[in-house]
Formats: structure tokens, C-alpha cells, sequence
């Protein structure tokens, strides 16, 4: 067998803190033996492959459980967390799992995610959604492609992940009716372009298919459910139900209006709304993953927020208002009905077929 990756791991500057220690303890309970007693049949080659995987796993591991224990403060009891979550045989199995996909697959995205899955198990209250979540997101990583991967990434950008100061509070302090504090506009302005670096490399029509959904769907990390009423600007607005004065709101509106039309990543992200993004209710297997894919790609560390935007979960309106009291139709209105008949449309249902759908 190559060299055993808890060493390789170890030298690649795994050891230090509580993540060295997690490592080294779980590696000892769940690793080495079980992990060469699985591939003692494989080819040489692709033992020493699997160890090298499982090293570059085990490195990230340790450096995550670092950055959460970091984060949660030694009030927390990190410490009392890893002794327990190392007696825990849910644990025990969620981590042995992990070591099996990151051992399958040389993707470092994989192995990042997989890493993030396990230190979020570890730290979560048994029983848990979160800990639940983590398990699922550990099951379902090996059936995940690369494409499947960035979908989740964009749907959790587009759903639940903000830039810091947003989503704006639903009750201001210390402004006036419609106004915003310094640090609310400064984050408002800044949204844009946010939007603009986070949705880098959005997935391009014909590299996404409804089948892919339907995976994600079987996998636990998503639900589909058709909503041709949902609006992307509503989702992405970071103002929830408060409303802003112009001036306040200081036109990232039209902005974000300017970077889904004219953009190219914001014209793509548009195209795969509407082809099955904006049908999307990420579960929290699926947000997990997701964050971190997004972190991998970011270069950046996420919360994982466990609530997705409030706008993902809208009704269909009951009553929409028709005419625009000067005669007209109300453009809403022919908005949403525009989009009804499509979606009718591209599903062949009854003489809607027959329509022109370009």
C-alpha cells in the first residue's frame, strides 16, 4: 500500500489545533486499515490515488474544524464537540463515508465540500437539521457531476447567500421613513457588483438539462416545484418588505436590472432561470453543498444560512390586479401571463403545443 495518507496529510500542515487532532483521532478509529482493506484489490495505481485523496481531505478537514472552532469561541466546548462526535456512531459512519468519496474522486471541489459536510456534522446538535443535512449532503456528493455541483452553487447564491449588512432588517434603526443608515447603503451600493463576481461561470443552457433537476431532486438536494409567477429581481431584491426612498435605495435595482439583461453571466443566469432554476427549493442538504462550492470558488467563508430567501417560498398571488386604471393592462399582469403560457407551452399541454415558443 503507498504511503498512508494521515502522513501525507499530516505533512501537508494537518496537525496543528483541534482539526489536527480530529483528524488524527478519526483516522485511527475509521481510516487506515478499512480504507486498505477496500482497495487491496484494485491496482497499485489506484491505491495510491486513493490515498493521495484521501490526504488532500484529511488537510482540508483539519483546517475547517480549525476555522469553525475558531469561529464558535472556546465558550462553545469544541473541544467536548469533537470528544463526543468521535464516540458517535452516526458520526463515525458520516465520517467513514466521506473518506470513501473523497478516496473515488480526485475533484477538489468534491473534497472541500466534503470537508465542509463533516466539520458542520461534527459541530451540529445531534438529531439535528443540520446534522441530518450534513449526512445527506455526505451521501449524495459521489452521485453529484461537476455541472450538478455549480447548479447548486448559483441556486444557493441565487436563494439564501448575501453579502454582508443583507438582507436588510424589516425594522430600520435611527433613519427616517424610507432611509437607510451610512452602513445600509454602503452594502446596497456594493450589491451589484457582488452579484456580478459571485455569479461567475453560471452554467450555459445547453450544459444543464431537465434530468440534471430530477437527479438533484432523487439526491436530496433540491425540490422542484413549478412557480412561473416567481420573479428573479423580487428574489434577489435585499430589502425584503421595507420599503426605500429612492435616493436611499441609491438604484441598485436598476443595476441588478442591467446586469441580468446585458451582462453576459447575468444574461445566462437569466436563461437558466427560466428554464428550471426559478422551479428550484434548494432543502438544506443542497444548501450546504452549495456554500461550499461557492466558498471553493470565492476563495471566501460563508455561514451557511440554514433559511433561504423568504421570495423562494412565495405563493402564487391570489388576485392580480388587470387594469392599470388608465385604460390599460397592467404590465405585472401580462408579465404573468406571458409566462404561464410558456411554461404550458414548453411542457405540450393541450392546443398551448401548437404555439410559436421562440
Amino acid at each position: 500500500m503507498p504511503p498512508d495518507a494521515l502522513a501525507v496529510a499530516l505533512l501537508t500542515g494537518a496537525a496543528g489545533g483541534i482539526g489536527g487532532q480530529v483528524v488524527k483521532e478519526a483516522w485511527k478509529a475509521v481510516g487506515s486499515g478499512w480504507l486498505e482493506g477496500y482497495f487491496r484489490d484494485h491496482a497499485p495505481k489506484a491505491q495510491e490515488q486513493a490515498q493521495q485523496n484521501v490526504a488532500e481531505f484529511l488537510a482540508g478537514l483539519a483546517v475547517r474544524v480549525n476555522r469553525l472552532a475558531d469561529a464558535i469561541g472556546p465558550t462553545a466546548g469544541m473541544q467536548q464537540k469533537v470528544e463526543a462526535g468521535l464516540q458517535d456512531p452516526d458520526f463515525s459512519v458520516v465520517l467513514k463515508g466521506a473518506i470513501l468519496s473523497a478516496a473515488r474522486s480526485s475533484n477538489k471541489v468534491k473534497h472541500n465540500v466534503l470537508a465542509r459536510a463533516v466539520a458542520e456534522r461534527l459541530a451540529a446538535a445531534p438529531e439535528s437539521t443540520e446534522a441530518l443535512a450534513s449526512s445527506i449532503a455526505v451521501e449524495a456528493i459521489p452521485r453529484l457531476s461537476a455541472v450538478h455541483l455549480n447548479l447548486l452553487r448559483i441556486a444557493a447564491i441565487v436563494y439564501a447567500i448575501r453579502p454582508p449588512g443583507l438582507p436588510l432588517p424589516e425594522r430600520p434603526e435611527d433613519t427616517d421613513d424610507g432611509g437607510t443608515t451610512p452602513a445600509e447603503k454602503q452594502a446596497l451600493n456594493a450589491y451589484p457588483d457582488w452579484l456580478r463576481t459571485a455569479l461567475a461561470l453560471v452554467p450555459r443552457a445547453d450544459e444543464v438539462r431537465a434530468s440534471d433537476y430530477t437527479h438533484l431532486a432523487s439526491s436530496g438536494c433540491l425540490i422542484v416545484e413549478r412557480r412561473v409567477w416567481l420573479d428573479i429581481e423580487n428574489v434577489f431584491r435585499p430589502t425584503g418588505g421595507r420599503w426605500l426612498s429612492l435616493a436611499a435605495a441609491g438604484g441598485y435595482g436598476e443595476r441588478v436590472r442591467d446586469f441580468l439583461g446585458s451582462d453576459e453571466e447575468g444574461r445566462a443566469l437569466t436563461s437558466l432561470w427560466e428554464d428550471g432554476l426559478r422551479h428550484v427549493i434548494l432543502a438544506p442538504a443542497g444548501l450546504l453543498i452549495g456554500t461550499a462550492a461557492h466558498d471553493v470558488q470565492s476563495q471566501s467563508e460563508t455561514p451557511i444560512s440554514w433559511a433561504t430567501a423568504p421570495a423562494a417560498f412565495l405563493a402564487p398571488p391570489e388576485q392580480l390586479e388587470i387594469w392599470d386604471g388608465r385604460g390599460g393592462i397592467r404590465r405585472e399582469f401580462m408579465d404573468v401571463l406571458e409566462r404561464e403560457i410558456r411554461d404550458l407551452a414548453s411542457r405540450d399541454v393541450g392546443f398551448w403545443r401548437h404555439l410559436d415558443r421562440s
